[in-house]
C-alpha cells in the first residue's frame, strides 16, 4: 500500500509538471496579491532553458572572459532596434494572448492603434485602472510599478535570500547619483539574481534620490536588462529640486520589464506584513502600481 501511495504521488507530481510546461508556467513561484492564488510566471520554454544554461557555476566561470556580457549587450541593442520598427506591430496581439493582458485597463485599448511593439509596451493605464492607495496620506508608501516584488528590511537579508551577487552594495548600485550608469544588460530573472554574477551592479541603470518628510531619503533605481535597453526618466524628474507627488509617473522602460529597487533609510518604513512574510519564503508577490507597500515609522 505504501508503494502504491508513493507511485500515485509521483505520477501526480509528474502530471502537474507536464501541465505547467504545456502552459509555459515555468517562471519563479509567485503569489497573486489580488486573487490570493499561487502561480508561476509564464515564460517561453526556450528562454527558460537559456537562463539555466547561462547562469550556472560553469558559465559564471567562463564569463570571466567578458564574452557573455558582450553577446548579451549586442543582442539587447539589436532587439531594441527591431521593436521600434513598424514590422514589430505584428507581434503585439500574440504578446497580449500569451500573457492574457486585459487591454481595457490601458489606453488606447485597441492593439492596432500602436504603430510599433515599443509603442505598445509603454502604453498608459486607463484612468482609475490603478487607484493609488490612500493617495492623500503621505505616510503610506505604494508600489511603484505593475510587477512582482520582494521586500526585505535590510540589505543583508536581501543578499542572504534573494540577490547572490558577491559585490552587491548600495554604494556599488549608485556609483554616481547625479547621472545614469552605463553597463551590461543581463536578465533579471530570479535564476540570474541567485547566481554569483553581479547583475544589479553591472547592468545599466538610472538612480534618483527623493527627499521626503515621512520616509527620509528614498533611493529609486531603475535597472535595464536583456531586451530592455533603455530606461527613460521623464525630463522634469532629471532636475534637482523637482517636486515628486505620490502616484507620479517618473519614467518608463522601453521594450520589456526590468527591475526597480526602492531603498529606504534604516527604520523608516514598516513593510506590509503580507509582503514581508511571503518574501521570507523566497516567493514573489504579483502587485499593481498604486497598491500599498508599507507605512512610515517615526524618525
Amino acid at each position: 500500500m505504501q508503494l502504491l501511495n508513493y507511485i500515485h504521488r509521483t505520477l501526480d507530481y509528474a502530471l502537474a509538471l507536464v501541465k505547467l510546461v504545456q502552459n509555459r508556467e515555468v517562471g519563479w513561484q509567485t503569489l497573486n496579491r489580488k486573487t490570493g492564488k499561487y502561480e508561476r510566471e509564464q515564460q517561453p520554454i526556450l528562454k527558460k532553458l537559456k537562463l539555466l544554461l547561462l547562469f550556472n557555476p560553469l558559465t559564471e566561470w567562463i564569463d570571466q572572459t567578458y564574452l557573455l556580457r558582450l553577446w548579451i549587450h549586442e543582442k539587447t541593442v539589436i532587439a531594441g532596434q527591431k521593436k521600434a520598427t513598424t514590422l514589430s506591430s505584428n507581434q503585439i496581439q500574440a504578446f497580449i494572448d500569451f500573457y492574457h493582458i486585459d487591454m481595457e485597463e490601458f489606453e488606447p485599448p485597441d492593439p492596432s492603434a500602436y504603430a510599433t511593439f515599443d509603442d505598445f509596451f509603454v502604453r498608459h493605464h486607463a484612468p482609475q485602472s490603478r487607484p493609488i492607495y490612500e493617495e492623500d496620506n503621505m505616510a503610506k508608501a505604494v508600489v511603484v510599478a505593475d510587477s512582482r516584488v520582494v521586500v526585505y528590511p535590510s540589505v543583508s537579508q536581501t543578499k542572504a535570500l534573494w540577490i547572490k551577487g558577491k559585490n552587491f552594495t548600495i554604494e556599488n548600485l549608485i556609483l554616481d547619483p547625479k547621472r545614469a550608469v552605463s553597463g551590461d544588460y543581463y536578465q533579471v530573472d530570479p535564476i540570474c539574481l541567485s547566481s554569483q554574477v553581479d547583475i544589479l551592479t553591472r547592468n545599466a541603470r538610472c538612480c534618483m534620490g527623493i527627499e521626503t518628510r515621512e520616509f527620509g531619503m528614498v533611493l529609486f533605481v531603475a535597472i535595464g536588462a536583456t531586451n530592455v535597453g533603455t530606461v527613460e526618466i521623464h525630463a522634469p524628474f532629471r532636475k534637482a529640486g523637482t517636486e515628486v507627488n505620490k502616484g507620479n509617473e517618473i519614467g518608463i522602460f522601453q521594450f520589456g520589464g526590468s527591475s526597480i529597487i526602492v531603498a529606504f533609510e534604516k527604520d523608516r518604513i514598516k513593510f506590509d506584513e503580507d509582503l514581508l512574510s511571503v518574501s521570507q519564503r523566497r516567493v514573489m508577490i504579483a502587485v499593481e502600481v498604486g497598491m500599498s507597500l508599507g507605512t512610515a515609522l517615526p524618525s
